[in-house]
């Protein structure tokens, strides 16, 4: 996704949020408060605070903070995401064939992430404006890599839908 740079009234972030947290519940145990899903970052590539309870989003923004928004969670068995949207999409006909070349450049489709990995958005807020762009979550791994949020530009199969999610949060 290309990034959205949008004057902060011009973008119902608030309906945003909400649909995302409804989203939320909809997938999570009744324990889990659907702002937990909803990480705060420091900066791009940095690591992601998760929180025990629930918390006002927009107090994120607020203290200077970046939020990462999931669009799409944990892959399940059959390569399904369910997304924000409302919709489930299939990614089992994205793999990438193991007899390619490695040097081939590898179809916008064939976007692939981890089991746990997450996509969603990053969104800051910089004065009146807010900066969103699609981003993964990297939850990082047990004697590997620290977790991450970075900045992803083609989201292959995810990249239309999650788009089109966001145009529909920006007011005319």
């Amino acid at each position: 996704m290309k990034k959205l740079i949008i004057a902060e009234e011009q973008f119902n972030l608030s309906a945003f949020l909400e649909a995302n947290c409804n989203f939320y519940s909809y997938h999570l145990e009744d324990e889990i408060d659907p702002t937990q899903m909803v990480y705060s970052v420091m900066e791009e590539g940095g690591t992601p605070t998760l929180y025990e309870e629930k918390r006002d989003l927009m107090k994120d923004l607020d203290k200077g903070l970046m939020l990462f928004v999931p669009f799409a969670i944990f892959e399940d068995e059959d390569g399904n995401f369910p997304c924000a949207d409302g919709k489930t999409y299939n990614v089992n006909g994205n793999k990438i064939d193991e007899d390619e070349d490695e040097d081939e450049e590898i179809n916008e489709q064939a976007f692939i992430i981890g089991e746990l990995d997450i996509m969603g958005f990053l969104i800051a807020r910089e004065g009146n404006t807010l900066h969103i762009d699609s981003a993964v979550c990297y939850p990082g791994a047990c004697g590997g890599p620290l977790p991450s949020v970075e900045f992803v530009e083609e989201c292959g199969l995810l990249s239309e839908p999650s788009e089109e999610f966001i145009k529909a949060f920006v007011r005319s």
